[in-house]
């Protein structure tokens, strides 16, 4: 399938707006969208919802055989999916992860925010190997950040079984007797995006899905709350003088500072809900919803054939229908419990690190929750990916308050 190529009228009103110093959606050059953190049921458990953009991370551990030339240090594999109704192309979405993918390895397991020798075991024998699945429900733009802070956020709200070692045996010791043990994250490494148009004249943080098909050149970087620099990749045609770099670095290491403050936050409301007994979690994703999404992709099929092969509607069929089986069945990570978004004062400067007491370890369940939760990073992950949350919207001039499914790809 081919990529989507931006209308001249498109890009017409995003640059006339931004040479004015405005934007389409209402916000100022630099300003960010509305960032909600939330966290489920599960430790490591998180979605970041960055305006309409809305990421999924999980992490899970297992016991794996250390690297040969690193024999008291654990390892961290990273797996970034899009979901079928995020992304309205099969090429754009491939291209997309395959990038996200590589980003978040060299901001967060290139820059070692994790203390990868805690993970050890047993040297040369046994060591932990930290699986990260950060999977894009929805897609409108800069979805690097919003993937970048659900993964830092996952980490840190992960806790990993405690193990007793006893001569040569290995005991991994279940939650009701000793509590888990938190990751030791040593930075907090996260990810700002900015767009450039008219020859770098112009430059907007935090760009939305218009913007990024209108834009001349971006420049993602990664940096943490000390304000040391991980990462930098600058796409587009465009080159960017040394005094745009600087002055994205210092736009980015104010943003995470107020990140880190509120993901700090909203960890301690979710240890404080914890502890008095409301475990929180993500809102339950109907079977109807993803029904309804299901229906949706035959339609797009069914009204534009000329922009869709026959292969590739059986191919979007099959995959929803192979979620929707999912979904009907068993209950997803993300939706035990009907906690909803952190939420926290103005920000204020605070020092890292997130953690300050760990939580008890027994995990009380509520009324009418499945005790069995599906591991979100087993064998059979492919299968176990659900889908999000669809948008809808409310109907147009329909006073009744239908709802109508916003449509999963572009009319060409």
């Amino acid at each position: 399938m081919k990529p989507i190529v931006p209308s001249t009228c498109e890009v017409n009103s995003v640059l006339n707006a931004v040479s004015n110093g405005m934007r389409l959606d209402g916000r100022e050059l630099l300003d960010h969208r509305e960032t909600v953190i939330q966290f489920g049921h599960k430790y490591g458990t998180c979605q970041v919802q960055l305006g309409n953009t809305r990421a999924l991370a999980s992490v899970r551990a297992e016991m794996v055989a250390p690297r040969p030339a690193r024999p008291t240090e654990g390892t961290m594999q990273i797996q970034v999916d899009i979901t079928p109704t995020a992304a309205p192309g099969a090429t754009r979405s491939q291209e997309l992860s395959v990038s996200l993918q590589r980003l978040l390895e060299r901001c967060i397991r290139e820059s070692r925010c994790v203390d990868v020798e805690s993970l050890c075991i047993v040297a040369d024998e046994k060591v932990w190997q930290l699986q990260l699945h950060v999977e894009l429900l929805d897609l409108a733009g800069n979805a690097s950040d919003a993937a970048a802070l659900a993964a830092l956020a996952a980490l840190c709200h992960f806790r990993r079984p405690h193990v007793a070692v006893t001569g040569g045996e290995v005991r991994v010791c279940p939650p009701e007797e000793v509590d888990p043990v938190p990751l030791a994250v040593l930075h907090t490494p996260l990810l700002v995006t900015f767009a450039f148009f008219g020859d770098g004249e112009h430059m907007v943080a935090d760009p939305t899905e218009v913007e990024e098909r209108a834009m001349e050149g971006r420049l993602t970087v990664g940096i943490n709350s000390y304000r040391e620099i991980c990462t930098l990749h600058l796409t587009g045609k465009l080159l960017v003088n040394k005094e745009q770099v600087l002055r994205c670095t210092e736009l980015a290491a104010a943003r995470v500072k107020q990140l880190a403050v509120r993901l700090r936050r909203a960890l301690a409301a979710d240890s404080a809900a914890r502890r008095a007994g409301s475990v929180p979690g993500l809102a339950q994703v109907p079977a109807e919803t993803v029904a309804t999404a299901a229906a949706a992709v035959r339609l797009s099929g069914a009204v534009r054939p000329c922009s869709l092969t026959a292969e590739r509607v059986a191919q979007m069929e099959e995959e929803v229908d192979r979620q929707l089986s999912f979904l009907r069945h068993q209950s997803a990570v993300g939706t035990v419990g009907d906690g909803g978004a952190s939420h926290w004062p103005d920000d204020e400067e605070e020092v890292w690190p997130p953690f300050g007491d760990a939580p008890p370890g027994v995990k009380k369940e509520e009324p009418g929750v499945k005790k069995e939760e599906p591991d979100a990073g087993s064998e059979s992950e492919e299968e176990q990916t659900m889908l999000g949350t669809v948008d809808l919207e409310p109907g147009a001039g329909d006073p009744s308050g239908s709802v109508r499914l916003r449509c999963p790809m572009p009319a060409q």
